[in-house]
């Protein structure tokens, strides 16, 4: 196969039948498999042109030829006549030879114009670099309407045009600087068509018309009309070689042979038999397609590197360092290095030596090598004594030593990794805006960067690496320093205008970032890639610990005011109030002192995020607190936030300022982009989150005495009501709008009380207002008061009632036991009443309190009333063996006396224990009623 290294343009004026004589005749096509074929390098220079192109000839003998074998109606020839004379105003198209007339007549209609239904139409090419929009190839009709086939890169998109059908290829299996076979192939009977790029399909489209003949195929340039109307922005530098037209469909098996430089035998249109006319720039040259494509790629970095760094940059790549296993295998690792004697050496020392695939086993106490590391089997080691040094080099003389830096030879299977460039451009902020850079070696293997667009990266002499833009031949970046280009460094830029538009072009020194991390990643400055999700974590991934330097979190307009919330008629606003945990009750001062939390959550679009983290403890933003108040509050921010109002509070004595917390909740996933730090020439990759879509989340703790009204009357078997209101402060002249439920409609559980439960939370939150309430029910553990007040005084009411079983002639005992309870109980209710409020109303304990009183007060007249009387003085008689009248009247009176206070006594005992039993009934029915 002979390939065409042409930097202009092929133009093909075919009818396509001539060519198949002269393919059966060469039998099977001269491009076989191992042998070069002729070439056209279209503008070997690089420069783009509107001129360089090719012309195929002959075009009337392919129609005649399929005229002899049938393959087209003989009526579609009858007085036709090219180029169409509508043509001629615009450019003169080559002479084609006018077919005789026929009695057939001239056809009127498109459907009697010459055409094929299946073909195969395969080439092969080789693009320097893509601009815009590289077409290979282009094939025109007479006819009105665009091109009929079209077939170029665009990009790192490949797009086939076929009778005004356009598909796209997007997997981007293109790259510059490679050869890449290519076959367009239509299914008359399914009316489909393919496209096979390195013998895959890669794109399947409908084709629903036949490809017409007597047209002109260009190779190199686009076609506004047949012919004619090339384009600068729309050639192909390259090579273009191997075009062969089948008029059938191959099968898989011949396009892989196709992509083997065999394609099949008996081609209507065949490469090497077919006569091209070159014009324009154009170099005629042989090339083996498949020779350059060879899987096995080997080159040299020109500068020295550790052994660390030099094998990680060959792993990068999908490669190793060479490991020679035989005398004959290392002599070819040295002539290689001694072809490149000077490209590898330094200021002050200009030998060559490069790393080798071995390395010490210091507990086997032996080398080993390749990739399963095993005793090594030739050694041209110089020294014995390892020196510490477990890795060594081979030299220009070919003897392994030992080196603390050496250049690189990297070796292997060629994986095409890619590598990105991102900061040639002001304002390059997606991840999208980078230029991709393609591993490649020129004729000596010195290793370099090619992209499509046409930047070249490539070490010169004097230590330096320069970034070329080919189509311009113009240096626009520059690396002084004799260090490793790779990771962010610092470049000289000369103006970047080629690339970006003079817009966007920069000028001096700026970092550049280069390395293969794909987007996604973060590019450490030594050039490592980690999971950008890595980034300002607060765990350092690279060595270097570059992921977690400059990082920032919020980025804030220049006319952003802290002081202004976010501008929207009616700000949402996510509002909640969690009571932590209850302290004490003030009974006195009717305050409640509480921990609570105040949770606010919001979104504000002028803000935009950096490198947010699942977990918010990692998103904090910064508040400071101002002794001093402001009209703004007392905590700042570098961002609006609500300033929060605990209204009805009394502050404690020795008090805190509030806990305050403002981080962001990240609720949607973020965009890989460059950003510049601190508006300098440093890019990072960073994901970027818009304050739109990701909440501001304002978190402060209070310990504070909120007022509550008490209300007493049923204490100490009372509930109380309170409530804490929140108000926001610093939204002015704004509606608030709240969610339809609350952030935590469920309340987490409190701990407990040794004094009240807390039961039925609720947050009242009213739209357009600024303010929410926690209303919550306070009901107060009866069990201290049963023991410490009600049983006491239970147990004085038995001693007090106990004393009518005392006898009756002993009214000393009765009145001091029943007297002392009564003051016992006097006492103790004047302790309870010091440490309750004073209210207009009686409550529930006062109630049992007075009972208690009236009822020992009640014990105590009973006992003086039953003694309240005087026994009369009787003379006895003086005769003692007969009592005197007068003692038996005494003792007819005590008796009398006697019953009518054991009548009082009785009754007392009763009355007292019927009304003490139903006050207890009606009290505690009451209280449990109403608790």
């Amino acid at each position: 196969m002979t390939p065409c290294r042409c930097p202009g343009v092929l133009l093909l004026l075919v009818s396509l039948a001539m060519f198949k004589d002269a393919a059966e005749q060469t039998g099977r096509c001269a491009g076989v498999e191992g042998k070069e074929t002729v070439t056209y390098h279209l503008m070997p220079r690089g420069m783009p042109d509107n001129k360089t192109h090719l012309i195929l000839e002959a075009l009337d003998q392919v129609i005649v030829k399929l005229f002899q074998e049938g393959k087209v109606d003989p009526r579609a020839f009858a007085g036709v006549v090219f180029p169409d004379e509508r043509l001629k105003a615009r450019e003169p198209a080559p002479p084609v030879i006018a077919l005789p007339n026929s009695p057939c007549g001239t056809p009127q209609t498109s459907s009697q114009r010459p055409k094929i239904d299946s073909f195969t139409l395969c080439l092969w090419f080789f693009m320097t670099y893509i601009g815009n929009f590289a077409v290979v190839l282009s094939y025109r009709t007479h006819m009105e309407g665009s091109d009929t086939l079209s077939l170029g890169p665009q990009h790192s998109i490949f797009v086939m045009e076929y009778m005004n059908v356009t598909g796209w290829e997007l997997e981007g299996h293109v790259e510059p600087q490679r050869w890449h076979s290519a076959c367009i192939m239509r299914n008359g009977t399914a009316r489909r068509a393919s496209l096979f790029l390195d013998g895959a399909k890669r794109l399947d489209m409908d084709a629903p018309e036949q490809l017409y003949l007597n047209g002109t195929l260009v190779l190199g340039n686009d076609q506004d009309y047949v012919g004619g109307g090339f384009s600068t922005a729309q050639s192909a530098p390259g090579l273009v070689t191997g075009v062969y037209l089948w008029t059938r469909m191959l099968s898989l098996t011949e396009v892989r042979e196709v992509g083997n430089c065999a394609p099949p035998e008996a081609a209507l249109l065949a490469w090497d038999v077919t006569p091209w006319r070159m014009v324009g720039d154009v170099l005629r040259e042989r090339v083996n397609p498949c020779q350059e494509n060879n899987t096995h790629t080997r080159f040299l970095l020109p500068i020295k590197l550790n052994v660390q760094k030099a094998r990680w940059f060959c792993s990068g790549h999908g490669l190793a360092f060479p490991f020679p296993t035989s005398k004959a295998e290392n002599d070819e690792i040295v002539s290689f290095i001694n072809m490149n004697l000077t490209s590898c050496s330094t200021k002050y020392y200009s030998g060559t030596s490069a790393w080798l695939d071995i390395v010490y086993d210091i507990v086997r106490q032996r080398w080993i090598g390749g990739p399963d590391r095993q005793p090594i089997s030739f050694s041209a080691i110089r020294e014995i004594s390892i020196k510490d040094r477990l890795s060594m080099v081979v030299d220009s003389t070919g003897e392994w030593v030992f080196e603390d830096e050496s250049c690189t030879v990297c070796q292997g299977t060629d994986i095409h990794p890619q590598v990105y460039i991102h900061g040639l451009c002001h304002k390059e902020e997606l991840t999208e805006h980078y230029s991709t850079l393609y591993p490649r070696s020129d004729k000596r293997g010195i290793y370099y960067l090619q992209s499509f667009s046409g930047l070249r990266l490539h070490h010169e002499s004097g230590y330096s690496w320069v970034l070329y833009h080919v189509p311009t031949n113009t240096p626009i970046a520059q690396d002084n320093s004799a260090e490793f280009f790779w990771g962010r460094k610092e470049w000289q830029l000369n103006g970047t205008a080629a690339v970006c538009g003079p817009q966007r072009q920069l000028f001096g020194p700026h970092n550049l970032t280069i390395s293969w991390c794909r987007p996604g990643s973060f590019t450490c400055t030594s050039g490592e890639c980690v999971p950008l999700t890595a980034r300002c974590s607060l765990d350092p991934e690279c060595e270097d610990e570059s992921d977690e330097m400059d990082c920032q979190l919020v980025h804030t307009p220049d006319d952003y005011q802290t002081y202004l919330a976010p501008y929207t008629p009616i700000l949402p606003l996510n509002y909640t109030i969690v009571l932590n945990k209850l302290w004490s009750v003030d009974l006195m001062g009717q305050l409640v002192h509480v921990t609570f939390h105040v949770n606010l959550r919001w979104r504000d679009r002028r803000l935009t995020f950096y490198n947010l983290q699942d977990n918010p403890s990692l998103n904090v933003i910064s508040v400071t607190h101002s002794r001093f108040r402001t009209p703004f509050g007392p905590f700042h921010g570098p961002v609006w936030h609500p300033q929060v109002q605990v209204q009805d509070d009394e502050r404690l004595a020795g008090e805190v300022d509030p806990h305050v917390q403002l981080f962001v909740r990240k609720m949607s996933p973020g965009v890989d982009v460059m950003t510049g730090v601190n508006t300098g020439p440093v890019f990072v990759a960073d994901y970027v989150y818009k304050g739109a879509e990701n909440d501001l989340e304002y978190s402060l703790e209070f310990e504070s005495n909120v007022h509550c009204e008490l209300n007493l009357a049923m204490y100490p078997f009372d509930s109380q009501r309170c409530s804490i209101t929140v108000t926001i402060t610093n939204v002015i002249n704004q509606a608030v709008q709240y969610p339809s439920l609350p952030l935590h409609h469920a309340h987490p559980a409190l701990p407990p009380h040794p004094e009240f439960t807390i039961t039925t939370l609720t947050l009242s939150l009213k739209n357009q207002s600024t303010t929410a309430c926690l209303t919550f029910t306070l009901h107060r553990r009866p069990a201290h008061h049963l023991f410490s007040t009600f049983l006491p005084t239970v147990l004085l009411h038995l001693i007090g009632y106990s004393s009518f079983f005392l006898p009756l002639n002993n009214f000393q005992d009765r009145s001091v036991m029943s007297l002392t309870t009564l003051l016992a109980l006097v006492a103790l209710y004047s302790e309870s009443l010091a440490a309750l409020p004073s209210t207009s109303y009686l409550k529930h304990v006062d109630i049992w309190f007075v009972f208690s009183i009236a009822f020992l007060t009640a014990t105590v007249i009973t006992h003086l009333g039953i003694n309240d009387h005087k026994s009369p003085v009787i003379l006895l008689s003086k005769d003692p063996s007969c009592p005197s009248p007068a003692l038996w009247q005494r003792l007819r009176h005590e008796f009398h006396t006697r019953s009518a206070d054991w009548k009082l006594m009785v009754g007392a005992k009763v009355g007292l224990g019927v009304t003490y039993v139903l006050f207890q009934i009606v009290y505690w029915g009451y209280v449990f009623v109403s608790w």
